[in-house]
């Protein structure tokens, strides 16, 4: 095994003798049959355990991005050297779950949350036959750089919702952040999504993706760039929101309470898909045919809300995740941008109608 010393001083010999040892396994690698595998776990993917071994050095002493980039050239040269088996062996495949989990280990580490989930569940399916279908949700979700993963975005969604915490039945357990953790844990576990692991990835691979442009739009106020970012970001937590709310109506566990049926007919109800407003996003006087305040009155108006601090911000909220994900999907420059210029109202309000949604919809009927 070569050591962190030898990879440092010479990057370009360290990849090329990589690729020659990974040449010579390959040229006498048993073929692997996905239909039915013949090789025990554990020989499934000898063929890279040398160079798997010298990627994971890479990582453990802290150089995932070097183990990034290591792992991503090895697995170009391995598709490539199976192509050309294949020209006369058309069967001929071999099994990558090794290469695809170690290469996604990096890219989680590294910063590259997409990539990073992405190649971890390649290398499930890949190694698919191995794995009880039944256990494979669980397996990733409690692998600890996966769990850094889900606890870096519910922390900073704790840190959001600070503001909101007193309105929450549940305050008393959202204390701190590690009560928070838990309680997110167990309220993303309950909700009934078909594919809920890749739902629940996807929506907290979209809170963190928001936190990293709302912080570059600290930096850089005017930056349309990272303005566009940030509103379909947070056009995406808005269908999110809306998926969770659907899912929990179609399992029959929706409460009687006003305050709550308001979500769903909010969705539901044409008057308020196709109310002609304009995105004020809460600020008074701003001319249109009928403004945020008029949209919001009538929201509490037909719903038969009972006036209080509590519905007002439902209705608040509500209102807000529908003007973004109706109107400003279609008018970027003129809906979107004008909507992230007030963000630091909007990203907030939307993080409550998610935490409200999750802890506070019941999943009782």
């Amino acid at each position: 095994m070569a050591s962190v010393e030898d990879f440092m001083n010479n990057w370009d010999e360290f990849i090329r003798e990589r690729i020659q040892i990974l040449e010579a396994s390959v040229d006498v690698a048993e073929p692997f049959d996905r239909t039915s595998p013949i090789q025990p776990s554990d020989l499934k993917d000898k063929y890279f355990e040398r160079c798997n071994s010298d990627g994971a050095l890479l990582i453990n002493n802290r150089l995932p991005h070097f183990a990034d980039l290591y792992f991503g050239i090895l697995l170009m040269r391995l598709d490539d050297m199976i192509d050309a088996r294949r020209q006369h062996e058309p069967d001929f495949d071999l099994n990558k779950g090794q290469i695809y989990v170690n290469y996604g280990i990096s890219q989680l580490i590294s910063g590259k949350t997409d990539e990073g989930i992405a190649h971890i569940l390649y290398a499930f399916k890949e190694d698919e036959p191995y794995h009880d279908p039944t256990k494979i949700e669980k397996v990733i979700t409690g692998n600890k750089l996966y769990e850094q993963f889900e606890q870096k975005a519910y922390r900073h969604l704790w840190i959001y919702s600070e503001r909101y915490r007193l309105k929450l039945k549940n305050a008393a357990d959202l204390e701190d952040a590690s009560k928070f953790v838990q309680q997110m844990k167990m309220a993303l576990d309950k909700i009934p999504l078909r594919n809920r692991l890749e739902n629940r990835i996807g929506l907290l691979g979209t809170i963190l993706d928001l936190d990293t442009n709302m912080a570059l739009l600290k930096e850089h106020e005017d930056n349309i760039y990272t303005m566009g970012r940030v509103a379909v970001l947070l056009r995406q937590l808005c269908t999110f929101v809306e998926s969770i709310l659907k899912a929990k109506a179609i399992a029959g566990k929706w409460p009687s309470v006003n305050e709550k049926t308001m979500l769903r007919s909010l969705l539901e109800n044409e008057k308020f898909v196709n109310w002609p407003v304009l995105p004020c996003y809460f600020k008074a006087g701003l001319g249109s045919a009928f403004n945020d305040i008029d949209f919001r009155d009538k929201v509490q108006q037909v719903l038969h809300l009972a006036e209080s601090n509590k519905t007002t911000l439902i209705a608040k909220a509500a209102t807000l995740m529908l003007l973004i994900r109706n109107y400003s999907s279609h008018n970027f420059y003129a809906g979107e941008i004008e909507l992230v210029r007030s963000r630091f109202h909007s990203v907030p309000m939307i993080y409550f109608l998610l935490l409200y949604v999750l802890f506070e919809v019941e999943d009782t009927p």
